[in-house]
């Protein structure tokens, strides 16, 4: 952490740092700016905004200060229906004007489709074992996500699909391979 601090580099979000809540000019150690990403995505469609301007505050106080801020926000990626994608675009168009003063690389994961098929199947299944005990197969699951995407084969894998909406908006997108050994 003093390393990051000493190349004035921040963590924005609750997965990286505390839960603590602060003031917009307050002098923080790294790992303490704590803005709540499923918050502030749902702040963007316009009925709260705290978490929203909580974010741009912060933005702004670190790009007073000449700092790097590292936000880590997987809900501006996740998966969802199609019907929701444009929904996503308009945040991540948003997102864009917040930082068009900085230099921003966008990182998106990538995990091999048939690990992450899989872990997206259980994840959406969970609340329904608990509820009624009776789900789809994953086979089933598996030929209904892919027929959803038939006629858009780029929307299938949601590294293909968040690296496409990512760079109409970003000019440094980067894929970061999880399954690759090393740097």
């Amino acid at each position: 952490a003093d390393l990051a601090i000493h190349d004035s580099y921040y963590f924005i979000g609750i997965s990286c740092g505390s839960s603590k809540n602060v003031t917009s000019e307050e002098l923080l150690d790294n790992n303490e700016t704590a803005i709540k990403a499923h918050q502030l995505y749902a702040d963007m469609r316009g009925q709260r905004t705290n978490h929203l301007h909580h974010f741009v505050n912060r933005t702004k106080w670190h790009f007073r200060h000449h700092n790097n801020i590292i936000f880590s926000a997987e809900v501006f990626s996740k998966a969802t229906t199609v019907l929701h994608e444009k929904d996503k675009e308009r945040k991540i168009e948003i997102m864009r004007s917040i930082l068009k003063n900085w230099n921003t690389r966008v990182v998106v994961t990538y995990r091999n489709f048939s690990e992450w098929i899989n872990s997206f199947y259980f994840q959406l299944m969970k609340p329904y074992v608990k509820r009624w005990g009776d789900v789809i197969s994953l086979q089933d699951f598996i030929q209904n996500y892919i027929e959803g995407y038939k006629d858009q084969v780029r929307l299938l894998h949601p590294t293909i699909r968040a690296y496409d909406v990512y760079s109409k908006y970003f000019d440094d997108v980067k894929i970061f391979n999880l399954h690759q050994e090393g740097e």
